[in-house]
């Protein structure tokens, strides 16, 4: 065989396991994520924000108009709770000083 054929199937073979490797160094990649990924709930997870979010909004801070919830707004006065439902509501309250 001529010496340029070897050479050229040489270069292809290494090109060709390099491109092996790296289609399975992707998969192994892949395959991590999906381990990581195959015990996450997402409904679990949201329910878990909420009960966190709902811990910081006082209890029995309802806008007494419209039944939104009254959130924590800035304002270049001050801070004052909004209501959630503005600009339909325009209820606000404003918040003592801590």
């Amino acid at each position: 065989m001529d010496l340029g054929i070897i050479w050229l199937v040489f270069l292809l073979s290494c090109f060709v396991w390099g491109i092996i490797r790296e289609v399975s160094r992707e998969r192994s990649k892949n395959k991590a994520a999906e381990e990581t990924l195959k015990d996450f709930d997402i409904e679990k997870e949201k329910e878990e924000i909420l009960a966190i979010k709902n811990d910081f909004i006082p209890e029995g801070m309802q806008c007494p108009e419209c039944r939104g919830i009254l959130k924590v707004r800035r304002s270049k006065w001050g801070e004052f709770y909004g209501c959630s439902n503005f600009p339909k509501c325009r209820f606000t309250k404003k918040k003592p000083k801590s």
